[in-house]
Parts: C-alpha cells; structure tokens; sequence
C-alpha cells in the first residue's frame, strides 16, 4: 500500500525525467523575466544556430518531404517554437543523418555538403537506473546501432555506456533499440 504522503519513487524518477527540459529551459539566458521559456528543440541535422535558422528558414517543409525516415516534422503551434518550424524528435524517429534535408533545403536554413560528425541535433544520456547492463545482462544496442561506435558511445567492461559530449550528435538512432529504454537525447 503506497503512502499518501510519500509518493512512489519510481513514479517521482518518471515525473522527474518528463519535466527535465522544461526545468533546464528555465535556465537559458537572455529571455526577458517573466517571458515564457522554451525547452530547447532538435533542428534538422545542420540547421544553422537558431537565430539565424529562424530567420532563414522558410517553412517551406522541402526538409520535411525529403526525409527518407520520416523524422523531420513540422512543429505545431503548441510546440514551443513551433509554428511550422522544422524539428526532429530523434526520441520518437531517430535521423539517419542522410543529408538529404541539407540538399532540399532551398533557403539555406540547413547547411549543405557537411559531414555526419557535423550534425548537431543534441546529445543522447544513459539512465543507468533502467539500463539492463546494471541487472547483471549483457547488451550492445546502444554501441550496435551508433554510427560513431566506439567514439560516441563507449562500453567499457563493468560499467554502463558512456556517451561522449563531444562526439555525439543526438541523431537518437541508439534510442529504439534500447531494450530498457535508457537512452534519451536531450537537443542542444
């Protein structure tokens, strides 16, 4: 029997993790006080910083129709910074970073001719709490399914993987394969 007055910590973990980027969102500068803060949102792979995506990005959704995946999508009006902006929900679609968005884009609000390791969609955590590594199985999904293996996302022998900041770029692609869903890609 649960106790009234002390929740369940596992449905206090869920509740945290659902409301981490709107608490972290609270922390962006340059938001006038008061002035509704935005959680950060994922932009197609290469998109230029957001400013400047959002002044030159047309909303012509060419981006959106040339995803082999599916997983560029037009923001909705809810979404904060939506209003039929791309984004990539790489927790939901992982992108491929195939570059075809790059080549669609006739404005230029997404850059053309760079590299994978160039994308900057966000970067993926490890919730060591739900990874099966720390039930005593063995898994490599994560690590199987990166297209940077061994540089973005580590496993070393005992521990859970590692993802490296400065490697990994939020493509969410070791997202589904997960089988304790313990990967979640926080944009950048």
């Amino acid at each position: 029997m649960t106790d009234p007055n002390h929740p369940d910590p596992e449905r206090r973990g869920f509740l945290r993790d659902l409301t981490r980027p709107f608490k972290a969102a609270r922390n962006l500068r340059g938001a006038p006080r008061g002035a509704p803060r935005r959680p950060p949102l994922a932009r197609p792979p290469w998109a230029l910083p957001e400013k400047r995506f959002l002044a030159t990005c047309e909303r012509c959704h060419a981006c959106v129709e040339a995803c082999p995946r599916d997983a560029i999508i037009p923001a909705v009006a809810a979404m904060p910074g939506g209003e039929g902006f791309p984004v990539v929900l790489p927790n939901r679609t992982a992108c491929d970073l195939c570059g075809e968005c790059a080549i669609a884009c006739p404005s230029g609000a997404i850059e053309k001719g760079k590299e994978p390791r160039e994308a900057t969609l966000g970067t993926a955590k490890v919730l060591t709490d739900r990874c099966v590594l720390g039930k005593g199985e063995t898994c490599s999904a994560c690590l199987d399914a990166c297209p940077f293996p061994g540089e973005a996302i580590v496993i070393e022998a005992g521990f859970f993987p590692h993802v490296k900041r400065d490697v990994c770029v939020g493509c969410g692609l070791c997202v589904m394969p997960c089988p304790g869903q313990a990967i979640h890609v926080a944009p950048r």
